[in-house]
């Protein structure tokens, strides 16, 4: 693949770091901030041996060392007693792995990553440009920035070979008390509530916001059919993104498939819902409005 350019969307210790790696292996990034000034925030931070082999790679590992503190001992303690449950000493770790983790300020680390990502291209990072959306076509991407940001921002691919791909809508979600049962799990219902909030964000980002549609009532989109898989339990806490693809983009009615993507566990339940366009008032099925089928569609997946 002919690849011209890399985005990546955000400039914090993540964004960077990839952005770094990608340098070093010969490609053009660039890398974008909704902050008006990209810096770190937050306090200390672990890096543990395994950790620094990656930063090794990235060139800055040395430097790092030279600005962080060495941890003698780590303890593991009992969250509510704070008895010691097991302690490992730093030298210890130093012998199996060849390297010792260190306790390093944030910001040591970002400024570092930063002023290595900058020393290969002094032009790459764009503060104040937040990710709103993006459109691909058979000759690239767009991605969109918000209002007074500069508009878009245009990367060529692969120059118009095959089909552009399908565009997945993404809602972050936090697991929190409500939606978990006795056994503190979420209960097997609550996936379609979540499933249905991040319904109505993808149709706040495509121009139909669902309160407007219904009081106009003009349209409204109710579920036909709904089915669940469920491959994986989530517990309190647990961070997931909520995927959205249409699987099928009809006259008057759609099918939405919702994939649940754990942080860690990849793909843990997926929803299906068909939802059907109807005149309020009357409760009977309509064409679905052209623009709304028309972005919908940009989300079709085979």
């Amino acid at each position: 693949m002919d690849v011209k350019q890399i985005a990546i969307i955000g400039a914090g210790i993540g964004g960077l770091a990839a952005a770094l790696a990608l340098q070093r292996r010969g490609f053009r990034v660039a890398v974008y901030e909704r902050a008006k000034e990209i810096r770190e925030i937050g306090a200390g931070v672990v890096i543990t041996a395994n950790a620094r082999r990656a930063l090794q790679d990235l060139g800055v590992d040395e430097a790092l060392e030279a600005c962080s503190s060495t941890i003698a001992v780590f303890h593991t303690c009992h969250f509510a007693t704070g008895e010691v449950l097991r302690a490992v000493s730093s030298e210890d770790i130093r012998r199996k792995s060849g390297l010792a983790s260190l306790g390093v300020y944030r910001a040591d680390l970002h400024n570092l990553l930063m002023k290595s990502v900058l020393a290969q291209d002094p032009h790459c990072l764009h503060a104040h440009s937040e990710f709103v959306g993006l459109e691909q076509d058979g000759a690239g991407v767009t991605a969109r920035r918000g209002p007074g940001q500069g508009g878009a921002a245009r990367f060529s691919g692969e120059g118009g070979r095959g089909r552009p791909t399908a565009r997945m809508f993404e809602v972050p979600q936090v697991i929190r008390l409500p939606f978990t049962d006795a056994a503190g799990v979420v209960f097997f219902a609550r996936y379609f509530d979540l499933a249905h909030l991040a319904f109505e964000e993808l149709f706040d980002h495509l121009g139909h916001p669902v309160p407007a549609e219904l009081w106009r009532a003009e349209v409204g989109y109710p579920l036909v059919r709904s089915e669940a898989e469920y491959r994986r339990p989530l517990a309190l806490g647990d961070r997931v993104a909520v995927q959205i693809e249409a699987e099928r983009v009809g006259r008057t009615s759609f099918t939405l498939r919702h994939r649940f993507v754990h942080t860690e566990h990849g793909e843990v339940a997926v929803v299906r819902l068909t939802h059907v366009a109807i005149h309020v008032p009357t409760r009977t099925p309509v064409p679905l409005p052209g623009d709304l089928a028309e972005a919908l569609r940009t989300h079709l997946v085979e």
